[in-house]
């Protein structure tokens, strides 16, 4: 989900370039995958990649980056960062508009942070019998050969919003679009019904 940010922000900008600070544990799960990031718009030739052992190593390198402005996005993966240390990447970040993005382990109760927005990901594996959208958002009945199969999903939960409110949502990747969107879920019921608020 972070690369597919990351990719975004790169699409959009005039320098492509997206600095990712790599930590030793996150290997065990897989290391960077060149074709999956170019899908998501990342440039495997235009990824700067740091591999640091220590958060202060990291931190120190995000800021720099930050700081440059010669990057579309900073994406930092820590397991730990304290709110100095937030507060000083989010105003490096202001400071040149460069977007960072820190990925950290999930904890129950994360520490106070300077971040902007605070999202807890998780991803979710499509159920066999539950329909797919081809690209035109038409509902096949077939579901994917096996469980697990599909296009990439994410339980985006946006739990810190400086002037915002909370919210959640089921993200579902396209891979022949190369969009993201909001994966409705097919109930058999009617749609739930909104009071409308009157102004004044």
């Amino acid at each position: 989900f972070c690369a597919l940010l990351a990719g975004r922000l790169a699409k959009d900008a005039e320098n492509a370039s997206v600095l990712w600070c790599e930590r030793p544990w996150t290997l065990d799960a897989g290391a960077l995958y060149g074709p999956a990031l170019l899908q998501f718009g990342i440039d495997p030739a235009r990824l700067i990649l740091v591999r640091v052992r220590r958060d202060n190593d990291a931190l120190w390198a995000m800021e720099e980056g930050l700081r440059c402005g010669q990057v579309a996005a900073v994406v930092g993966e820590l397991d730990d960062i304290s709110l100095t240390a937030s507060r000083r990447l989010q105003l490096a970040a202001e400071e040149t508009g460069v977007t960072a993005l820190s990925l950290r382990s999930k904890v129950d109760k994360p520490p106070p942070s300077a971040a902007a927005t605070r999202w807890r990901l998780d991803a979710v594996t499509r159920e066999k019998d539950q329909p797919r959208a081809n690209h035109n958002n038409d509902f096949l009945n077939t579901p994917p050969a096996l469980p697990g199969l599909g296009a990439a999903r994410w339980q985006a939960e946006l739990f810190r919003c400086r002037g915002g409110t909370s919210a959640n949502w089921m993200m579902e990747w396209n891979d022949e679009t190369g969009d993201l969107s909001v994966a409705a879920e097919i109930r058999n019921r009617p749609p739930v019904q909104v009071a409308a608020r009157l102004a004044g």
